[in-house]
């Protein structure tokens, strides 16, 4: 196979990903932001996954950008459907760790300007908890403007909330220590 028939796979094949991403992504992304609308309650809970998604949208399709286009490895890395599937999933897969971001958020583990203020909740014995916690969870504007753009972050940046809650972990480590 010559080198401009491969790159043109390649180029193909990143194309198709990219396009394949960006429609499933927008499509989720509006599915979750209308969520709460459809099922008639009142819920913080798929705004923060949606706007999460949408910063893995960003974070894949640069990452899908910058890919290396170069020899037969590359070109086979690209048309493998195992691979493609998982670069067109990624923004969803990683919800978990936007989910923890958030309780970090609620439980005020994170205090400061750039970390949003989210109202404190009062459970009744009887109540779900983590329904609570997420019906409970309103701001201001600015506050949940703040919340967005975390959660914007944590999507884009694969790093991010392992790297917090790890920090947050090593921080109890030497209270108890």
């Amino acid at each position: 196979m010559s080198y401009v028939a491969t790159r043109r796979i390649q180029i193909r094949a990143r194309n198709m990903i990219a396009c394949l991403t960006v429609f499933l992504g927008m499509a989720a992304i509006l599915i979750t932001l209308k969520l709460d609308e459809v099922l008639h309650i009142q819920t913080i809970v798929f705004d923060v996954f949606g706007v999460g998604m949408l910063g893995g949208l960003f974070s894949t399709l640069i990452r899908i950008q910058k890919f290396r286009l170069g020899g037969l490895y590359e070109a086979n890395a690209l048309t493998a459907s195992g691979n493609q599937v998982a670069v067109i999933l990624a923004p969803a897969i990683e919800e978990r760790e936007r989910s923890c971001f958030f309780a970090v958020l609620a439980a005020g583990f994170l205090k400061g300007t750039f970390f949003p203020e989210l109202s404190v909740i009062n459970f009744s014995p009887a109540a779900d908890f983590l329904e609570e916690l997420f019906n409970g969870a309103r701001a201001s504007s600015s506050e949940a403007a703040k919340l967005y753009l975390l959660c914007f972050l944590a999507g884009f940046s694969e790093r991010l909330v392992p790297d917090v809650l790890s920090r947050l972990s090593s921080m109890a480590e030497k209270q108890r220590g």
